[in-house]
């Protein structure tokens, strides 16, 4: 089997939940003899400055395949998702698994 993973900023990173999750089901899945695609978005907004990201092409057994995108909210998560799919859909993936937030309530911002 052969899984795609979208829709989180970059793996190794510990810049959100949604990419802890990532990591760690990419990390499990290729235990289980999966292949495993990350597709990480390309940028510059990383938390932890020590992590070169743009340059791995493996973590933990998981191929990792690295994005364009617009280093501008709001539109980084569309392009590159957009972009990212376009690629995967002509791959020969069995899943492609996107992983995304989504704000619930504008309330919890006051």
């Amino acid at each position: 089997m052969k899984i795609a993973m979208i829709g989180h900023k970059r793996i190794p990173s510990r810049e959100g939940g949604v990419e802890v999750v990532v990591g760690e089901l990419a990390t499990r899945l290729v235990k289980d003899k999966i292949e495993v695609d990350i597709y990480n978005r390309k940028g510059n907004n990383i938390a932890n400055k020590n992590i070169k990201t743009a340059k791995l092409k493996e973590y933990n057994g998981a191929k990792i395949k690295t994005i364009f995108t617009i280093n501008k909210k709001g539109l980084d998560a569309l392009i590159y998702s957009f972009f990212a799919s376009i690629i995967a859909s002509f791959k020969s993936y069995d899943c492609l698994h996107y992983h995304a937030e989504r704000k619930l309530c504008n309330a919890l911002d006051s």
